[in-house]
């Protein structure tokens, strides 16, 4: 009789396996030593073949374990244009799988009775070996002794057994966790406008010296479907659903679209989205920097570099180094306090919350009495 081990590339699949994966127990596995007839040495095979499983398997937990680390705070990937989530999670554990599969596998009863043939008979004939295995039938009988009664090399194969099954399951757990992550992002439309935006400032960073030398993309996909959309409508409905070369070639358009204004204001379009008015007024302030709260020092204070990054982030728990390199960038006229003195002195302020807001009120006062002399 052949078995069938395929596995449902589906979330419902997913959690089938799951709870195959969980009835391993210790007398399923006494109980799979008697449907075959292993000798010592096929035991002691079994302990390598298996050994060699978990470590692939323990590799696997790894990388899937860094991949979920960015999958979920990213708009768009490489694979979601081709593949389902569940295809892209599971085909990072094809070798898990395919080890657990083997166990399953061999773990079913031998039948060698000639079956009728034809279409009707399709699922006698190829039953899953998920189902026939003993290792998930979950009733099997106790054993009276235990594995204590067996000799050292079973209960060792027991042993990486279970600690086989137990990464795999992690494995699938973790792959699950991030199936209801991306649903829960899915359902909130302005946490996928956030992550559009901010993928399109990611790729404009790295881009950084090469993007003027680009030219602009003939077809930007996404700006066409925002238009017929709109943002929110369409950032909540792409979300995993396209490429990243896609969304690259969006924040090129947004760049080129830019063309006419200053280098500035190109950055800060992709800088402050959502606040386009931030973006004016960080730029009037770094204009006038050395006005504003003037200082009788070669280099511009940790200090002031530290209240004005929070500033432009409408934040006062941590610096934004992104700033800061805004601010090296287009303020020439004195050097800077490098960026690990802003982090240390950061530590050092008492009332951080009280100064920032102090300052954040000298610099709107600031920014009035400059707009009213113009």
């Amino acid at each position: 009789m052949k078995y069938n081990d395929s596995i449902q590339v589906t979330e419902h699949g997913l959690l089938y396996v799951i709870h195959k994966v969980e009835l391993f127990t210790e007398d399923g596995f006494i109980a799979s030593l008697y449907v075959r007839n292993y000798s010592e040495i096929d035991i002691l095979l079994k302990i390598a073949e298996v050994r060699e499983c978990l470590s692939i398997a323990h590799r696997e937990f790894l990388s899937l374990s860094k991949f979920s680390l960015t999958f979920n705070t990213r708009w768009a990937t490489e694979d979601n244009e081709r593949f389902s989530t569940e295809q892209v999670l599971l085909n990072k554990l094809r070798s898990s799988l395919a080890s657990i599969k083997r166990s399953y596998r061999e773990s079913c009863p031998i039948v060698r009775k000639q079956q009728p043939m034809g279409d009707m008979f399709r699922d006698r004939l190829s039953p899953s070996v998920f189902e026939r295995s003993v290792l998930s039938n979950g009733g099997c009988a106790r054993d009276l002794f235990g594995i204590e009664s067996y000799n050292d090399n079973i209960q060792t194969l027991y042993v990486e057994q279970r600690a086989l099954f137990a990464n795999v399951l992690a494995s699938l757990m973790l792959c699950y966790k991030e199936i209801e992550k991306e649903k829960m992002t899915k359902a909130d439309p302005d946490k996928c406008v956030e992550l559009l935006e901010k993928q399109c400032r990611d790729i404009m960073k790295d881009l950084n010296d090469t993007i003027d030398l680009l030219q602009c993309p003939v077809n930007d996909v996404i700006q066409q479907s925002i238009n017929q959309e709109g943002l929110r409508n369409f950032a909540q409905k792409g979300y995993h659903k396209y490429s990243i070369k896609t969304v690259r070639d969006h924040a090129i358009s947004l760049y080129k679209q830019q063309g006419n204004k200053s280098n500035f204001a190109q950055v800060a379009s992709l800088t402050w989205m959502k606040n386009p008015e931030k973006g004016k007024e960080v730029q009037l302030l770094i204009e006038h920097f050395d006005e504003f709260r003037p200082e009788n020092r070669k280099k511009v204070s940790a200090e002031k570099i530290l209240f004005f990054v929070n500033w432009c982030g409408d934040t006062i728990e941590a610096p934004q180094q992104q700033f800061y390199k805004i601010l090296k960038t287009y303020y020439r006229n004195k050097e800077l306090a490098e960026w690990h003195a802003v982090t240390v002195r950061k530590n050092k302020i008492k009332n951080l919350k009280e100064e920032q807001e102090k300052f954040n009120e000298e610099v709107r006062i600031f920014l009035e009495q400059l707009k009213e002399a113009a």
